[in-house]
Order: structure tokens, then C-alpha cells, then sequence
């Protein structure tokens, strides 16, 4: 199944879902859905999608420190998104990989690769 949710921080109680490209549905706040093994809940402006594998949340809060706006719909908020495995994805089958393969390597250091190196010729006829 394809999921396609979007999460507004500036409109945090609603929560359109689109399942393997049907038009989508909108949810408001307090809501809770599961298709298959995927839970979707939106509350308390914090939207969390829970898989076999994936917990990810996001939430907007009210930041005081940003200048512009006075509330989330007029841009005073930030966003916080998290993504944390519920399986030890240092033993799964197929590892992370990506930004999250990144993230989850368990060593907390810099990914370092093999240097580039660039060679000029001249080509002699």
C-alpha cells in the first residue's frame, strides 16, 4: 500500500490521507485509523504513523523566540519531526539506508568514504 499524509504544522488538527492514490480523505483532530499494519493518529497537534518496523511523529509547537506571527497559522511555530525504529534495525534483514541508514549505523560518527581523486592527461597523437 502507498500512504501519502500531510502534516501542516500552521493547520495541525487536520490530516489528509491518501491510500494507493484514491482522492484523499481529511481528518480532524482527535483521530485514529489503522489499514494493514500502519496506525495513523493525529492529536493534540502531534500526528504519529506507526509501522512493523517505523514509529514517525510530528508535532508544530508555539516557539516564542521567532519574531514574525502570533500564532502557528501565521508562522510562529517549527516543526519537530522524529523517526524512531520499534525492531532492532541493527539485525534487520534489509538494513537502513538512506538518511536514516545514516542515522541508525550506531557508530555516531561521520560516514567516510574514499577520497576523489581527478587526473589530468594530455593525449599525445
Amino acid at each position: 500500500r502507498i500512504f501519502q499524509i500531510e502534516y501542516d504544522a500552521t493547520r495541525a488538527v487536520l490530516l489528509p490521507i491518501k491510500i494507493d492514490g484514491a482522492a484523499p480523505t481529511v481528518y480532524r483532530a482527535p483521530a485514529s485509523m489503522s489499514v494493514g499494519n500502519v496506525d495513523i493518529s493525529l492529536k493534540d497537534r502531534k500526528m504519529t504513523i506507526t509501522t512493523s518496523e517505523w514509529a514517525v511523529t510530528a508535532s508544530s509547537k508555539m516557539k516564542k523566540g521567532i519574531l514574525r506571527g502570533n500564532s502557528c497559522a501565521t508562522g510562529k511555530c517549527f516543526l519537530n519531526v522524529a523517526v524512531k525504529p520499534v525492531t532492532d534495525v541493527h539485525h534487520a534483514t534489509v538494513a537502513p539506508h538512506g538518511l536514516l541508514g545514516q542515522a541508525f549505523d550506531g557508530g555516531g560518527m561521520r560516514h567516510h568514504t574514499a577520497p576523489v581523486v581527478l587526473t589530468e592527461e594530455t593525449a599525445v597523437t
